[in-house]
């Protein structure tokens, strides 16, 4: 005979023992308590006892977030491959992977931050944004893609605390980066044809932007690496160009960032960026006339031909940005990116950072300069990207001319002095660097006989030089000069 008592099964009476309360006695604390504990026997009798951890592992792996109090709950959509949160923000709708209120935190934040660095210090009045705004596969990945869409958070992470004066913690970035990778592997170990989806591709891409962020040499090398094979099976950068060139230009901008950080030669040739380029200056055949209208003739004639093609075209550049400063028309944002990657290729292209290739000291100096000019545009924020390379290029050009104690013509000295104020727009000059980068530039100023900074001005504008951008650091470096001096 079988009875049920809660949800255990008892084959006899004999399972359980009475225990009588007599009710008309006032029940104290020692008849209270056995009152639960029996109560408790009839009920786990056939359970089993479940510690902290194992409770913990046994709930459910999806909670739903609860929105904090004084917070709209999110509506529930649906977009990609799980649930989704709409949090709106003009002039965009951003998902949000459904979770905590720190990640609805973390996409507001990212999105204020791109938008934020897109305004480009310095060049509000010369680039046009309106072409951020326009749809493009990488606002559309970060809708669809959940994978594109986490790496996208990671950056975001990274980049505002270069900005930011509270820092995000970086525990959360390396959360965002491993859903992502999980998620990408997911998707190349089925061996599809999807393996080299533009999905995936833009995915690495984005991943290889965070390692650089973050100054992971080794990983950012794999990404590289695994870019450039499914760049290949896809048939080429020249095939991707011509069926997308938006899509390859970020391939071409993460490419050129590495190379810059890593000091080697580029992954793709000027050739794959020339097909990414339409109306921009390119490597073309200059006349004296036109040469000595650019920058001076008796520096160019000292120049190797390729830096005396780059140089004209690296001044004319800044010319074409300050002219359209003082006009109403700007430039796009994209055509600025196109004519910065091409100079950067070619200057690459001449010589990578890590290799001495460059015999000739002022072939050095005005590689070294015209890299760190192309370097001002390219910062986050207007904060530059570190470079291991540059400050110690910049040390050798100075000891290649007597430390700026040596006198080599006004041409050189001007051309010296062009690239220590471009060392300081690059950001490339610490505390440290103080004891000789000062009086090196003091020792040029007195020589060049330059007492103001608008004294100064014309000297370098010789070179190229885009006043909106790159005055104000100046400026601000010749008033230290002249209090220390």
């Amino acid at each position: 005979m079988q009875y049920r008592f809660g949800k255990a099964v008892i084959d006899d009476w004999d399972a359980m023992s009475f225990v009588f309360i007599n009710n008309n006695a006032p029940i104290d604390v020692a008849t209270r308590r056995r009152i639960r504990e029996h109560a408790a026997t009839g009920k786990n009798v056939g359970r089993r006892h479940l510690n902290r951890g194992r409770r913990k592992l046994a709930q459910p792996s999806t909670i739903e977030a609860r929105a904090p109090a004084g917070e709209d709950v999110l509506e529930e959509v649906h977009i990609g491959s799980g649930p989704i949160d709409t949090f709106s923000l003009p002039p965009y709708s951003l998902p949000v992977a459904r979770s905590t209120p720190r990640l609805r935190r973390h996409v507001h934040n990212t999105f204020i931050t791109f938008q934020k660095y897109a305004s480009m210090p310095g060049l509000e009045y010369v680039v046009d944004l309106e072409a951020l705004r326009a749809p493009s596969i990488w606002t559309q990945l970060v809708f669809t893609d959940e994978a594109y869409f986490h790496c996208t958070i990671a950056i975001s992470i990274l980049a505002t605390n270069r900005v930011a004066p509270v820092p995000e913690d970086i525990p959360d970035a390396l959360g965002h980066v491993a859903k992502a990778i999980h998620l990408l592997n997911s998707r190349l170990s089925k061996g599809t044809d999807d393996a080299v989806s533009d999905q995936n591709i833009a995915t690495i891409v984005s991943m290889a932007k965070y390692e650089f962020a973050a100054g992971h040499s080794r990983e950012g090398h794999i990404h590289l690496d695994g870019l450039h094979r499914m760049v290949q099976l896809r048939g080429g950068i020249a095939a991707m160009t011509r069926k997308d060139a938006t899509f390859t230009q970020k391939i071409f901008r993460v490419d050129f960032d590495w190379a810059l950080f890593l000091g080697t030669a580029t992954r793709y040739a000027v050739d794959d960026v020339l097909l990414n380029s339409q109306d921009i200056i390119g490597p073309t055949e200059h006349g004296e006339e036109d040469m000595e209208s650019h920058v001076p003739a008796p520096l160019l004639g000292q120049l190797k031909p390729e830096l005396r093609s780059l140089l004209i075209d690296t001044a004319q550049f800044g010319r074409m940005i300050t002219a359209t400063a003082s006009r109403s028309n700007k430039i796009r944002i994209d055509t600025l990116h196109c004519h910065l990657m091409l100079l950067g290729y070619r200057l690459i292209q001449v010589c990578p950072l890590s290799r001495p290739l460059l015999d000739n000291r002022i072939d050095k100096a005005m590689h070294a300069g015209m890299i760190m000019f192309i370097m001002t545009f390219l910062g986050i924020g207007g904060r530059v990207i570190e470079n291991p390379f540059l400050p110690q290029l910049v040390i050798a050009v100075l000891h290649d001319f007597g430390g700026g104690h040596r006198f080599d013509g006004r041409v050189l000295d001007e051309a010296l002095l062009w690239v220590l104020l471009m060392a300081n727009a690059a950001k490339l000059m610490g505390p440290s660097d103080e004891d000789w980068f000062m009086p090196s530039l003091q020792h040029l100023s007195a020589r060049l006989g330059l007492e103001a900074w608008e004294d100064a001005a014309p000297v370098v504008s010789k070179f190229p030089w885009v006043a909106s951008l790159h005055d104000g650091p100046a400026c601000s470096l010749w008033q230290r000069l002249l209090r220390t001096s």
